[in-house]
């Protein structure tokens, strides 16, 4: 999910990541901050360790947010 700047105070905004549970449920969501006005959130394995990374590009400020995942 990716969530903008709906009361237009120009904060942060969050992506939530739901990790599944392996039976059609999914963990607590998981909150990120990351720069303002995120417009694409993209899974790729960038660190070539075998799990997924998210990037989140932003329109704001041009910026690209990386988080590495992990599997804990």
């Amino acid at each position: 999910m990716v969530t903008g700047d709906l009361d237009g105070n120009a904060d942060a905004d969050a992506v939530s990541n739901l990790l599944g549970n392996g039976d059609g449920t999914f963990e607590a969501s998981v909150a990120y901050t990351t720069s303002a006005l995120p417009v694409s959130v993209n899974a790729a394995d960038l660190t070539s360790d075998g799990t997924q990374d998210l990037v989140v590009a932003s329109s704001a400020d041009d910026r690209i947010d990386v988080f590495t995942g992990s599997c804990d």
